[in-house]
């Protein structure tokens, strides 16, 4: 074999070996975003029931069930359903403003970037 078909072989190998590492770098990183969404789920779910259980009277006295039905009572009303829906609707805009400040933030940025890159 040419010393060429030798270098464009061994460039392949090595070409290989990257993709192979970025893959499981990829994975790696998959299941750390996987353990977070976790983790940040346990959290909100313990935060939201120690938050619930301050306004149970004697709240290791209920079943379960019993508590569902004190929160379909609570939250089935016209007032809460409405009250629930403004603070989502509110909470939306928010999010949405904030998106659009950090896309303007990363576009002044950029401009600021092609700036140094004409001079």
């Amino acid at each position: 074999m040419s010393t060429q078909m030798d270098k464009l072989l061994a460039a392949q190998e090595k070409a290989v070996q990257k993709k192979q590492q970025a893959e499981m770098n990829e994975k790696r990183i998959k299941k750390k975003i996987v353990a977070l969404t976790r983790s940040e789920r346990t959290h909100r779910l313990c935060t939201r029931s120690a938050m619930l259980e301050t306004f149970l009277q004697e709240p290791e006295t209920l079943t379960d069930d019993e508590v569902m039905d004190l929160l379909q009572r609570a939250f089935g009303t016209l007032d809460v359903q409405n009250h629930l829906s403004t603070i989502l609707r509110r909470r939306k805009r928010e999010m949405e403003q904030a998106a659009r400040e950090k896309k303007r933030k990363k576009a002044k940025e950029n401009k600021g970037y092609d700036t140094i890159l004409m001079l």
